[in-house]
C-alpha cells in the first residue's frame, strides 16, 4: 500500500495497521476474530497464519515505522522483514513464546 491508496488524515501521513486487514482491527482487538484468520495475512510476509498471529500482535511500533517510511517516500517492507531486522538489532528479543520489545535504544540505533 502506498499513500495514494491509503486512508490519510489531515497530516497526509498514511495509515498502516499492525494487521493486514485494517477493517478487521476492532474484531482482532475484541477477540471476536483471531489474527490467524485474517484473510490478508500473507501480505505481512509471515510463513504461516500462526507466525502472523504471533508477530502481528506485537508489531504496532513497526506499523508506525511503516507510516513514517511511506510518508517520507521510502520503500515500505513487509512487516515480517521489519520484525527480522528488529530481531537482528535486538530491538525485539524472543524467548520461546514471549518477546521483549520494542526496545527503544536498539530500535533507534537501527532506524
Amino acid at each position: 500500500m502506498h499513500r495514494d491508496d491509503c486512508a490519510c488524515g489531515p497530516s497526509r501521513v498514511p495509515y498502516y495497521s499492525q494487521w493486514e486487514s485494517p477493517e478487521l482491527v476492532a474484531q482482532f482487538i475484541d477477540g471476536s476474530l483471531r489474527p490467524a484468520d485474517d484473510p490478508a495475512w500473507v501480505g505481512f510476509g509471515a510463513r504461516t497464519p500462526q507466525e502472523y498471529e504471533f508477530w502481528s500482535t506485537r508489531a504496532c511500533g513497526l506499523a508506525c515505522l511503516k507510516m513514517i517510511l511511506d510518508w517520507r517516500d521510502q520503500p515500505v517492507p513487509q512487516t515480517m522483514r521489519l520484525v527480522e531486522r528488529g530481531l537482528a538489532w535486538r530491538a525485539y528479543i524472543r524467548d520461546g513464546d514471549s518477546v521483549a520489545g520494542l526496545i527503544y535504544k536498539p530500535f533507534a540505533d537501527w532506524v
